[in-house]
């Protein structure tokens, strides 16, 4: 299961092109968003809510395909994380028609940054993106000392570095240094398990009791 946030920023001019920061976290329960105030004011404060919204398939890549694509699953051919029908070894022959393709097409700047389908691990780029840094392989949540394909180059993190701190600082770098309009997707490996947080963030929940939704304990 994925959470998804967007942001907007249109340019000077009525009809200009909007730019387009697409954040793309793994596994987020939608009730943590209460703890983190700079999202709640930047995005939830600024944008829409889809209280009635469904997944059609709430596994990993399945919606990612479909995300890129605007396919469902049926037609992405992408049914699982993995195997024949899973993750991107179902999903190279869809690349060649994504957003990143369109809005490239379209006159944008675009980057994907973070984690891509499962099973990807390789120098490839799927065509469409002008930035890319992306984790391989990609169905390892290595918070830390993890490895990066840049832009084709398989590069290894620096030592102690935590992924969620490179994927902004490449954020940071690919907003300031493109003209508009660009589009942004920005995937962290975050909230998925084991979960590592940065050790700033070590024990910042200790006091919390455990989560414990209606369907806990039930057969």
């Amino acid at each position: 299961a994925l959470a998804v946030g967007a942001a907007l920023a249109v340019p000077a001019g009525a009809e200009a092109a909007p730019n387009i920061v697409l954040v793309l976290t793994d596994d987020q329960r939608w009730d943590t968003l209460s703890v983190m105030p700079t999202v709640q004011q930047e995005l939830v404060g600024r944008g829409v809510t889809f209280a009635n919204a469904f997944a059609v398939d709430p596994l990993c890549c399945p919606s990612r395909a479909s995300l890129l694509t605007g396919n469902y699953p049926h037609t992405t051919g992408v049914w699982w994380n993995g195997g024949r029908r899973g993750g991107w070894n179902a999903f190279r022959d869809d690349e060649a028609s994504t957003l990143a393709v369109w809005l490239k097409a379209g006159g944008y700047r675009t980057a994907f940054l973070g984690k891509y389908l499962n099973s990807y691990s390789s120098t490839s780029v799927p065509p469409g993106w002008d930035r890319w840094y992306s984790f391989v392989p990609s169905n390892v949540a290595n918070f830390i000392d993890f490895w990066v394909n840049v832009d084709g180059v398989i590069l290894p993190s620096p030592p102690g570095e935590y992924s969620t701190d490179a994927l902004a600082a490449e954020a940071v770098r690919f907003v300031q240094s493109s003209p508009d309009p660009f589009f942004l997707l920005l995937a962290p490996y975050a909230p998925h398990g084991p979960a590592t947080p940065a050790s700033r963030h070590a024990g910042a929940f200790a006091g919390e009791p455990p989560w414990r939704p209606p369907s806990y304990g039930e057969p």
